[in-house]
């Protein structure tokens, strides 16, 4: 848990009942429970917990159509202190088109064949989404091998 790494973090994590039921457990296994708090809710639905000063999107947002990634960046943008960053972990295309990782084509084809409109998007799209987005300093970089996902970060504009 990045918490558990980090002194004097706090989070809130936002998801369903069911899942919130697993996470409960997990943060008292490690002592936890006076610094990560949850909030039930479905992120497609309802806004996010608000004065963060990270949101983190990770593993998630390939399930979505290219509207809801958008509408997933405003609600982080609205959950955002003046200053505060964006974190999007996900499988991205690399150079906008199938030219990537075979792992993350693979991927791709799975969510294709497993889902009404998952997909992989590109990195060339979150990048422009997320300025579109109001998003600044837009900077992007793989994890380690054998990782295949790729952490692209942004900042709100300070007021």
């Amino acid at each position: 848990l990045l918490t558990q790494k980090t002194p004097g973090l706090t989070s809130t994590v936002l998801d369903l009942p069911g899942v919130l039921k697993i996470t409960n457990d997990i943060i008292r296994s490690y002592g936890l429970e006076e610094r990560v708090k949850t909030v039930e809710g479905d992120y497609t639905r309802d806004a996010f917990p608000n004065a963060n000063d990270v949101v983190l999107l990770a593993g998630m947002l390939h399930r979505e159509t290219p509207e809801t990634f958008k509408v997933l960046l405003k609600k982080a943008h609205d959950a955002l202190l003046p200053g505060g960053m964006i974190i999007l972990n996900d499988l991205f295309f690399e150079n906008g088109n199938m030219d990537s990782p075979p792992f993350v084509n693979m991927f791709a084809l799975t969510m294709l064949l497993t889902s009404s409109h998952g997909t992989i998007h590109s990195k060339t799209s979150a990048e422009k989404w997320l300025s579109e987005t109001g998003f600044i300093q837009i900077n992007s970089k793989p994890l380690p091998p054998p990782m295949p996902h790729l952490v692209i970060t942004a900042l709100k504009e300070k007021d």
